[in-house]
Formats: structure tokens, C-alpha cells, sequence
């Protein structure tokens, strides 16, 4: 069972969804991903850990006041040093939404996005580590960048947090991480995207993709695009009755030979 304890500078180390239902969205993912929650915490916007097998997974909470009145997920990559890392996404061309703040005792964050337009968290980690499972059914898999811009936004992640980009063979498709590993995607957006803005999308692993989409189906949920299979195994975009938007993924049983 992939556990962990600490994450790397500048990788994903948690997701949340902030729900403009968050009570429903608990019913809902305890449904299609089988998560069990802590009692949600009133003086943190009733935030709430969901877990798998007792790790922690992911949080769910309300729409932070004065933010559009809309379900997200947002993705956050781990800050050695909040500060740091935040003057490092400006200095690489990204912005700042919400400034480094402490959160109590759990930790540091803050709300940035690349020189693209995609948001993303930072945090700096004290009692709470972030994921403590991945890659089991359940628990998050994998993180991706959609972005109109994608060459660029590779570099600029490359670039301020010290990464590895490596472009795919013969896609539009850029991975990150440090030397040897893949640790997020970058994907690049076409004219079947629409309108839609650069943003992020996690991955949570599922036993069997299409199981998990009559799961969505029959919890009051949308699936938006249908099963389909890729090299590292069979996805399905699909978002909750609030619509907040992810991805499931039934992990193929072995890698391709070029990961």
C-alpha cells in the first residue's frame, strides 16, 4: 500500500474541493470512492478530511467567503518554504491570488496560479502532511495541467520549483518531476476545449472505471467525458452533483516501457 509521510518540494501533496454543497459532496464521494470523514471543523470553514482506510485522501469544505459561488478542486504542491516558493511562482511569471497564511497548527498556504491563468495551492506542511495514501483505489493517482499554453507552462513549473520537464512522444504532453520520475502532467488545451480556463484536475485510482461511473451515475452525479483507455490505464472525467469536476482511473497493471 503506496503510503506517505512528507512530500517533495513543488509536487502535489493534497487536494480539496471546495462545495457550494459540501454535506452533499460528502455523500457523494463516500458513495463513488468510499470515503470516510472526520467531523467537519467549524472554525476552518467546516473543513473536512476525507480518508480511505484511515489515510487521509483529500478535504472537503464550503466556498470560502467573497470567492465565486462555485465547486472546485484544487490541487497543492508542497512548499519546503512558503514564502520562498511563493516570491519563486511571481519571479517565474505566475501570480498570487491569496497570500502565505498560517492555518493554524496544520500549516502554511497560499493560493497562486502559473503565467497561464491555472490555479493551484502551496503548502508548507506542519501537522498535517498531506496525502498519506496514493495510488490505491480510493486515494489520488494522478495531477494535470490543462493549459493553452503548454510548452510554456512546463517550463515555467520546471522553473520554479526546480523540475524536470519532459515532453511525451508524438502528443501534445509534458511531464514533471525530479530526474527519473513523473509526478504531474501538463496538458495542452485544443479548439474542443472551448472556453474553458487553464486548471488543474486530480486523479483518484478506482478498481474498475466503469463500475466507478454507474457509482457517479446512480449518486446524482455527470459523467462528462465517457470511459476510454490510454497507455497507463482506462479514465473518465466526470463531476459531482455540486460540479466539482475529476478524474477516475482504473491504473493499467503495468506501466508502458517508455515511463
Amino acid at each position: 500500500m503506496p503510503t506517505a509521510t512528507s512530500h517533495k518540494n513543488g509536487l502535489p501533496c493534497w487536494a480539496d474541493l471546495a462545495s457550494t454543497d459540501p454535506a452533499a459532496a460528502r455523500v457523494f464521494y463516500a458513495a463513488v470512492l468510499g470515503w470516510t470523514f472526520d467531523e467537519p471543523s467549524p472554525e476552518f470553514g467546516h473543513y473536512s478530511n476525507a480518508r480511505k482506510e484511515g489515510a487521509a485522501v483529500a478535504g472537503v469544505a464550503g466556498v470560502m467567503e467573497g470567492a465565486p459561488p462555485m465547486s472546485l478542486w484544487t490541487i497543492y504542491l508542497a512548499a519546503d518554504d512558503i514564502n520562498a516558493a511563493t516570491a519563486r511562482v511571481v519571479a517565474a511569471g505566475g501570480a498570487v491570488a491569496l497570500p502565505p497564511m498560517e492555518v493554524g497548527p496544520f500549516g502554511h498556504m497560499a493560493i497562486v496560479s502559473d503565467r497561464h491563468g491555472a490555479h493551484f495551492g502551496l503548502w508548507q506542511a506542519k501537522s498535517h502532511t498531506g496525502f498519506s495514501l496514493v495510488d490505491e483505489p480510493g486515494a489520488p493517482c494522478w495531477y494535470e495541467v490543462n493549459t493553452r499554453g503548454g510548452a510554456d507552462t512546463a517550463a515555467f513549473y520546471a522553473e520554479a520549483f526546480d523540475l524536470v520537464a519532459r515532453p511525451m512522444p508524438n502528443q501534445e504532453y509534458w511531464t514533471l518531476g525530479y530526474e527519473g520520475q513523473m509526478s504531474y502532467g501538463v496538458l495542452q488545451m485544443n479548439e474542443q476545449w472551448g472556453d474553458m480556463p487553464p486548471s488543474w484536475m486530480v486523479y483518484f485510482a478506482v478498481e474498475d472505471c466503469d463500475a466507478a461511473v454507474e457509482r457517479v451515475r446512480a449518486a446524482g452525479g455527470t459523467v462528462m467525458v465517457a470511459p476510454f483507455d490510454i497507455p497507463y490505464g482506462r479514465i473518465s472525467v466526470v463531476s459531482d452533483p455540486t460540479g466539482g469536476v475529476f478524474t477516475l482511473m482504473k491504473l493499467a497493471a503495468a506501466p508502458p516501457a517508455e515511463a
